[in-house]
């Protein structure tokens, strides 16, 4: 496939992952209003709460998927995610 065709295409699918992502989101946050109106407590952790967690249990999932599929792919991914977060953070 020529470049220019690649580009609209690779173009294409970041938009449409945002897009779904954005719909997940509203459509989770729509889905527990309901929950609400029907009566349920739903519990939301806080910032602390989630780093706690992220800081327990992150690093040991990383090892394991390390040793499924080998540490180079792993970190390779984990620097893909940490330039994206760098970028957002600038746009």
């Amino acid at each position: 496939m020529p470049r220019d065709l690649r580009q609209i295409v690779q173009d294409g699918a970041e938009t449409s992952g945002l897009v779904h992502r954005g719909m997940k989101i509203l459509t989770n946050a729509l889905g527990v209003d309901e929950l609400r109106k029907h009566g349920m407590e739903v519990y939301s952790p806080t910032d602390e709460e989630l780093q706690l967690f992220k800081d327990a249990c992150q690093q040991p999932v990383i090892d394991w998927i390390k040793s499924q599929i080998g540490p180079e792919l792993v970190d390779e991914f984990l620097q893909a995610i940490e330039d994206a977060e760098e970028k957002l953070a600038v746009e």
